[in-house]
């Protein structure tokens, strides 16, 4: 093999590693962010509705079964203060956009390492030099967004990992992509019917 070849086959690989880990990445940032997501509506819709609940009976004068209103209106305050606690500690509003912002990004960087790979490299006519200065950017700009965002719960890589083994992740155009860089093992012509 000769050097080009051979240097087209690592940066290959290298555009291969990138791809896979903005996979594991962009899909456990979009299930982390789904159930961050959840988790806020979980939390807050009870709490709005148990506040207003309190507020109705602070205002009224009912017995139901043995408490009065006021007794009501104030479980009912204390178990939306400990909800709106429970929202404040956990922010799951503010972690599920940033997950959902990470996963973009890697989603992002996926798809341009993708057109690198696939298009770029192959059929474009760009010196060793500029090559290697291109992946090292995709390569940089991954351990920018690693540093950047939320650490990935063991859950949600877990579930990726299912999800992108069972092909949720891969495009029907992907499906059956031939190795680019290795010659036809047959030489056989196809033949287009016309119809």
């Amino acid at each position: 093999m000769d050097t080009k070849s051979d240097f087209i086959n690592r940066v290959v690989q290298e555009a291969n590693r990138i791809e896979e880990d903005c996979a594991y990445n962009s899909t456990g940032h979009f299930i982390a962010a789904k159930r961050w997501k959840i988790t806020d509506y979980l939390l807050n819709c009870p709490a709005a509705l148990l506040t207003g609940l309190a507020a109705f009976f602070a205002f009224t004068d009912t017995t139901i079964l043995i408490f009065n209103s006021k007794t009501i209106a104030g479980i009912l305050t204390v178990i939306a203060t400990l909800l709106n606690i429970a929202i404040i500690l956990l922010n799951a509003g503010q972690k599920s956009s940033q997950h959902k912002i990470h996963g973009e990004k890697y989603l992002a960087l996926r798809e341009r390492a993708r057109i690198f790979r696939t298009i770029k490299l192959l059929y474009s006519n760009i010196s060793m030099s500029d090559l290697t200065k291109e992946i090292v950017s995709y390569s940089e700009k991954k351990s920018e967004i690693n540093m950047d965002s939320l650490q990935l719960p063991d859950w949600a890589y877990k579930i990726a990992k299912s999800k992108i083994e069972k092909g949720h992740t891969t495009h029907k155009a992907d499906m059956g992509e031939p190795n680019l860089l290795k010659e036809p093992t047959d030489n056989k012509e196809v033949r287009v019917k016309n119809v």
